[in-house]
């Protein structure tokens, strides 16, 4: 089995795959720690790809995007999303675009390597706390939750980091009205009645960190 491990970690990934060749089920891996560039055509020749959610900030979900583009051009790629962050509205993202799976890097390199075999044979590897039928919503203790957009993100991550409306339409190039839109917007999906309220959730769906 030959694997393709993308990360921008080179202490973390090095030693990652140093564990993963100890299986003998494990014939090569292969590090990249730039995401730039990449094509799918390039990596036909890996069983499983590896591929890291964050680059650079850790607010940054790269991963998704780079996932995306990849399997748009191979749908037949196996890629796996590693994170730290474990909240469902980036593992309902990974899923609709495609991905094969998406693991917690917490859970160590032994859970790892049977959810590589596990997706390698065939199988996908996600929580069991997805609504069907739809691309647009999620569900979250038993609450369903329509997806923030990128934007609606970056405008609430500037609400948490103490931004007014003004600064905020200034630093995103938009106007303060269609800040406020934005803002309206997210309390709706979210069926929240402010910023404290809209920044707790947005993070327990695992859309960033405040702490």
């Amino acid at each position: 089995m030959n694997i393709l491990l993308i990360d921008d970690h080179k202490m973390l990934t090095e030693s990652l795959k140093m564990l993963l060749e100890l299986d003998d089920e494990v014939a090569v891996v292969d590090v990249i720690n730039s995401p730039d560039n990449l094509q799918a055509s390039t990596y036909k020749e890996y069983d499983i790809i590896l591929l890291d959610l964050n680059f650079g900030e850790v607010s940054d979900e790269k991963g998704l995007t780079i996932a995306k583009e990849l399997l748009e051009e191979d749908p037949s790629l196996k890629i796996i999303i590693i994170t730290g962050n474990t909240g469902p509205a980036y593992e309902f993202q990974a899923k609709q675009i495609g991905a094969s799976g998406f693991f917690d890097k917490s859970l160590g390199v032994k859970e790892l390597l049977k959810v590589v075999k596990g997706v390698y044979s065939g199988r996908e590897y996600f929580s069991e706390r997805f609504t069907t039928g739809s691309n647009a919503v999620l569900k979250y203790q038993d609450r369903i939750y329509e997806l923030l957009t990128k934007k609606e993100v970056a405008i609430l991550r500037r609400l948490w980091q103490g931004e007014t409306i003004l600064e905020i339409a200034d630093n995103e190039g938009i106007s303060k009205r269609t800040v406020s839109n934005h803002i309206n917007h997210i309390y709706d999906k979210l069926d929240v009645q402010s910023r404290e309220q809209a920044i707790r959730l947005a993070s327990q769906l695992g859309y960033f960190d405040p702490e």
